[in-house]
This record gives C-alpha cells, structure tokens and sequence, in this order.
C-alpha cells in the first residue's frame, strides 16, 4: 500500500473514533460541555505533538515550530468564534453565519501566512526538503 494512503487512512480513522468520542459525548451530556471540552481540550495539538516528534527528522524544532503556529492559529480561531457569535445573534440563519464567519476565518488565515509570518522569517507555504518515510 502506497504510504500516502496507508498515512491518510490511520490519521482519518484517528480523526473519525476522535469526532465520534465528541458527538456521542454531546448526545449524552450536553453542547455546552462538548463546547467547552473543544475549546479548552487541544486534542489535535496533542494528537500533532506526538505525530510530529515520531515522523521529523528535527523533532525538536519541528514540535516547537508547530506549536507556536498553534498558538497564531488559535488566534485566530478564537476571532472565528467570535465572529460566529456575533453575527448570528443578528442574522438568526445558522448557515449564513458559518459561511460568513468561515470567509472571516480564511481571510485572516491568508492574511497570518501571505502577509504576516514572511515578515518574522517563516514561510509555511515552502515545501519540506526532507519528509521523513513513514
């Protein structure tokens, strides 16, 4: 099996068991605590932590790498979080809020990484030289 796929199909499995946890988790308890479980539970910063230092070949500089482009990203979810709640408050259309504050969230992702991070030195868009095998 083409290790590509083999990578996509364990990591979507992982992803799938981990959105399932938080569904079932909702219907049981309630969308206040699976809200505050997302928020405040970083499990796929937990989940990359792990999967980053095992695939790098620096995976100290990588890890730490990562985590600090969580922290902009999460900037920047927290803005997407507000945007949402504000805008349907008003609306009252919860696809029409999504969308709008999903075009908010992928302006400013366009913005950190185009305009912002080249200034400091650090360019995600760049390939990876050396990709670790699986």
């Amino acid at each position: 099996m083409n290790r590509t796929l083999k990578n996509i199909i364990v990591n979507f499995l992982t992803g799938g068991v981990t959105i399932a946890l938080f569904a079932t988790i909702a219907d049981k308890f309630n969308y206040g605590f699976v809200g505050n479980l997302i928020g405040s539970l970083p499990i796929i910063t937990t989940y990359m932590i792990f999967h980053a230092y095992i695939k790098s070949n620096s995976p100290d500089t990588d890890t730490i790498s990562m985590l600090w482009q969580g922290v902009w990203g999460a900037l920047i979810y927290i803005i997407f979080n507000i945007i949402f709640i504000l805008i349907y408050k008003s609306l009252k259309n919860i696809v029409g809020s999504y969308f709008i504050a999903f075009a908010g969230w992928v302006l400013l992702q366009i913005i950190l990484i185009v305009c912002i991070l080249p200034q400091f030195g650090i360019k995600l868009l760049k390939n990876r030289d050396n990709v670790s095998p699986m």
